[in-house]
């Protein structure tokens, strides 16, 4: 309509052979992204934000060239922000993988069909810049083995008293789920955080992962 009078949720970016690369300030608002490989997210060199709002992100490899990948740099204060946003994988080896950006996710899924990921969030090289916040997403569509992050490095980078806090809060996951919150080395300076999350309604539920130790959540 003229004056526009609402919004689409229908465009689709899709690729048949490549990646899809978007780098720069950036807000999207209800856009599909089909990849034939990966979708890199502010892999840029500048210091800037991306929103992406009611959009969905979908890769066609089953290889680990299909990943979701978020900043490229541990110099850089990048960050990208997720809105209800969903995610569709086609093989184990798929991972969102962060580098030196914060990647902020409120609400969204992974869609039903996605293949599961063995580690779905992977901390990529050093990592005092960045984070991974996430709220009320909704897993359920995972296998019931897939672990929440993954780290890939053995401590946070220079000043040494930086800390890596990756949260993931209020949100659903697999029933009977068996993996772990973060699997993989955890160093100096990393804290991972799970808290009332569920795939039912145990809201107390709680582990935190850090150098010093564990606290966990025991119902009996």
């Amino acid at each position: 309509a003229e004056p526009p009078t609402d919004v689409s949720l229908a465009p689709t970016v899709t690729t048949t052979s490549g990646a899809i690369t978007i780098n720069g300030a950036a807000y999207v608002y209800g856009v599909g992204f089909v990849s034939a490989t990966s979708i890199a997210l502010n892999g840029g060199t500048d210091n800037v934000s991306q929103v992406y709002e009611n959009c969905a992100f979908r890769t066609n490899s089953a290889s680990s060239s299909g990943s979701i990948n978020v900043g490229a740099s541990n110099t850089q204060t990048k960050s990208v922000h997720l809105k209800n946003c969903s995610m569709r994988f086609s093989g184990a080896n798929n991972q969102v993988i962060v580098s030196g950006s914060a990647l902020i996710i409120d609400g969204g899924s992974v869609l039903s069909g996605s293949s599961t990921p063995s580690n779905l969030f992977v901390n990529s090289n050093d990592r005092s810049y960045g984070s991974i916040d996430i709220s009320g997403f909704d897993f359920s569509a995972l296998g019931s083995t897939f672990n929440i992050f993954a780290q890939t490095v053995s401590s946070a980078a220079s000043p040494a008293i930086a800390t890596v806090k990756n949260v993931v809060r209020n949100s659903k996951l697999p029933a009977s789920w068996s993996g772990v919150l973060v699997s993989g080395v955890n160093g100096v300076g990393q804290r991972y955080e799970m808290r009332n999350c569920d795939s039912a309604d145990t809201n107390y539920r709680l582990w935190v992962e850090d150098y010093a130790g564990s606290i966990k959540s025991e119902t009996t």
